[in-house]
């Protein structure tokens, strides 16, 4: 809880800076700039990695003034991410996107019950000062490995100096499709716990939290070097068929995830591996082999 009111307090500071003094180049993005957003979460090239793996969809959709555009869409079977940017299309547009601070939305099943549709969460996911857009990252688990599409929905939210906030103007929508398109690599611990490694996340038969210390107070006394080292711990090491190994960090691992029912399961927030080729990882100090 204490790191999530830290991040929660750098991105509303980010929120209200982002604007101040950019310089609009032009009102639509181009396609190197959609692809840069995907580049600044996972990295360099990852745009071009993920269209040739068929996880850069070709979707997008006109609304009043703006355009809405999934950057990214990933799914594993029941767990889904995708990244949605909202941009202006016209100069009408970009004074939306200036007087709109702050998003909310609305995830609508299209072909499948309330019952299959678990849950959702998303955040914003933007790290360069720029007029023009808001991009958002969205997460979803399903009960079912069928493919599903929902109806995205798009407002302003409106945030009082005091009391609850409300939503706002509508501002368009987009139908997106989760349908299991990543390769899962089975591994398997010595005391025989089962994990599946993807390029974007990982799921294991067991529950290891990798934000534990943030929970049970010993953060309080935290000194920024403290978190600074805490964020840079190597987490992960994984040890390619070839035999290098690469290594990534708690902040790069850190995404969104769900621990509990003795499963867990991460996206990783800034790291886009090669899971085909990995022999085995070391994972919070445990080690998984392929099978």
């Amino acid at each position: 809880k204490k790191r999530a009111a830290v991040t929660a307090a750098i991105l509303a500071a980010a929120a209200l800076t982002v604007t101040a003094g950019a310089r609009i180049a032009g009102i639509g993005l181009t396609k190197d700039e959609h692809s840069g957003i995907i580049d600044k979460q996972y990295g360099e090239s990852a745009a071009e990695r993920l269209d040739e793996k068929g996880l850069k969809p070709d979707n997008e959709a006109i609304c009043d003034h703006l355009k809405l555009t999934q950057e990214l869409g990933a799914c594993d079977g029941r767990n889904a991410q995708f990244i949605l940017t909202i941009e202006a299309a016209d100069d009408a547009g970009l004074e939306k996107i200036k007087n709109t601070p702050n998003y909310d939305f609305e995830l609508v099943p299209v072909d499948c019950s309330e019952e299959d549709f678990l849950c959702s969460g998303w955040g914003r996911n933007k790290f360069m000062p720029d007029e023009r857009y808001e991009s958002f990252i969205f997460d979803i688990q399903t009960a079912t490995d069928e493919p599903i599409r929902i109806l995205v929905k798009a407002y302003e939210l409106i945030v009082p100096e005091s009391g609850h906030s409300e939503r706002g103007d509508y501002l368009g929508e987009i139908e997106v499709e989760l349908k299991r398109n990543m390769n899962e690599y089975e591994f398997i611990r010595d005391d025989g716990v089962s994990a599946r490694l993807t390029d974007l996340s990982v799921e294991i038969d067991d529950e290891v939290d990798i934000a534990a210390e943030t929970a049970d107070g010993t953060t309080d006394s935290f000194t920024q070097e403290d978190w600074d080292n805490w964020n840079n711990e190597k987490i992960l090491t994984l040890t390619m068929k070839d035999g290098t190994t690469q290594q990534y960090t708690r902040q790069q691992i850190s995404g969104s995830g769900t621990i509990g029912g003795g499963v867990t399961h991460y996206f990783f927030g800034r790291a886009l591996i090669d899971a085909e080729n990995v022999a085995q990882f070391e994972f919070m100090g445990r080690v998984y082999k392929a099978k």
